[in-house]
């Protein structure tokens, strides 16, 4: 899962240097490489020079040629494992630009939130972090969209109202700075302020099958997310509107999806505009096709109470306890676990509060993990090749890192005179691997990547 540091890729300039370099570890003259390869003289000496470029197909049969595999002609992008997003950054950036289009009319109109990638950089992500403002809208305006599996949302200031329709009906729920949620992602839902003025919250979407894509695709220079009924709908309506959006993210013509999953357009077509059911059987392909799992077009009849669960700050407050975190890369302070109401998870939404300690060794352990500072100043520490990084973080910086590289997190100040103790979000996600790890309390099991609600008792 690495961070490409670099995409400005050189690959081209320094391509004629590597073919003159293996040409003569072969002992060979330029004449004798291009009578081997069935080229001018002049082209392949244009080709050492950087002065002509090779097509793809010329290339392998120059590296079959040459006996040398094609990475050894390329050189490697530059990556790393972890990537840091300054709060300086964050909003120098313009927000994500987002479009949402109704599935049935075509018609399309601004996303009333504004999203800032957290570790966009990332390949492989099974979690997707946000920074959204979140806008005040009226009842005429809500737009309700349905995406990935799970998401934890917790606000940093003023008050939001999250609406979901789930198999009950329509629920809303409204929190507040230092409160949290966890629900179900797939079932639509809205999010607004709850309040005259913007709020503030981080956003992390965690996908159960596959890597964490959001269900947007690209319209020019600007993304493309699909409404879905609030809740009015057919299960047909609702799974064709599904099909459509993923479809279109992905740039699909019918025709291209329809031969994909062996059917007609003209059956597509009927599908997708809930003319004709969905069988069970062609479902299974288009789980298939676009490496969702059956819950997300049939969430309805999947799906068990709780839909969500929510945590207010002052209940956080009292269950901070002394416990080692995440395998003990969390050096000194307190935790408390931010979803356990919440039955089976993908993700593991901590609280942590840090106090000063000496800073020991790095810890590794399997998984991702997103670090958000609330308060105070935390020290990042990783290992790169054979290079320690140190990295000081300060409250709005975040952190993705894949863990299974040995890092810690600690408190530490900017001055000897700073105030001792800082507070951060951890957000942590472990591969789909049985496993099995003892609490206080006895055993947890771990089956296919998802956690158990913690029994814990709080002192």
């Amino acid at each position: 899962m690495p961070v490409y540091t670099d995409l400005d890729d050189d690959s081209p300039l320094l391509l004629g240097e590597r073919i003159r370099e293996h040409r003569r570890k072969h002992g060979w003259t330029l004449a004798e490489l291009a009578a081997r390869m069935t080229l001018s003289v002049g082209t392949m000496s244009a080709v050492e020079n950087q002065k002509a470029s090779l097509d793809i197909d010329t290339l392998l049969s120059l590296c079959t040629t040459l006996n040398v595999p094609l990475e050894d002609l390329l050189p490697k992008s530059p990556t790393r494992h972890f990537h840091i997003a300054r709060r300086s950054q964050i909003y120098a950036e313009p927000s994500l630009p987002l479009k949402v289009v109704n599935r049935s009319t075509g018609r399309s109109v601004s996303y009333h939130n504004r999203l800032w990638p957290l570790a966009k950089p990332f390949v492989g992500k099974h979690l997707e972090p946000f920074e959204i403002e979140v806008q005040p809208i009226g009842e005429s305006s809500l737009q309700f969209i349905a995406h990935n599996h799970e998401e934890f949302v917790f606000v940093l200031d003023g008050r939001i109202e999250c609406r979901l329709v789930t198999p009950n009906g329509l629920q809303s729920v409204t929190i507040s700075a230092g409160d949290c949620i966890y629900f179900w992602s797939y079932l639509p839902h809205c999010i607004r302020s709850a309040g005259q003025d913007p709020a503030r919250t981080i956003h992390v979407e965690y996908s159960q099958q596959g890597v964490a894509d959001a269900e947007y695709g690209q319209a020019g220079a600007v993304e493309t997310i699909y409404l879905v009924g609030a809740g009015n709908e057919s299960l047909a309506a609702r799974i064709a509107g599904k099909v459509v959006a993923l479809r279109r993210a992905r740039g699909m013509t019918h025709q291209d999806f329809a031969d994909q999953i062996g059917i007609s357009t003209r059956r597509l077509k009927q599908i997708e505009s809930a003319k004709r059911p969905i069988s069970l059987e062609l479902l299974l392909k288009v789980c298939s096709t676009f490496q969702k799992p059956k819950e997300y077009f049939l969430a309805d009849s999947f799906v068990q109470p709780p839909f969500w669960y929510a945590l207010r700050s002052t209940a956080i407050r009292r269950r901070l306890v002394k416990s080692p975190m995440n395998g003990g890369c969390f050096r000194g302070g307190s935790s408390t676990n931010l979803a356990d109401g919440f039955p089976t998870r993908g993700m593991q939404p901590t609280l942590v509060r840090l106090e000063r300690s000496p800073a020991t060794k790095m810890i590794r352990h399997p998984g991702q993990e997103f670090v958000y500072v609330l308060r105070g100043n935390v020290r990042f520490r990783t290992r790169l090749d054979d290079t320690e990084i140190d990295e000081h973080l300060s409250p709005g910086d975040a952190c993705f890192v894949d863990s299974s590289i040995p890092h810690s997190f600690s408190e530490t100040s900017v001055t000897p005179y700073g105030t001792s103790g800082a507070e951060l979000l951890a957000v942590h996600w472990t591969p789909h691997v049985d496993s099995e790890r003892k609490d206080g309390r006895g055993i947890e099991r771990r089956v296919n990547g998802r956690v158990p609600s913690l029994k814990r008792s709080i002192a």
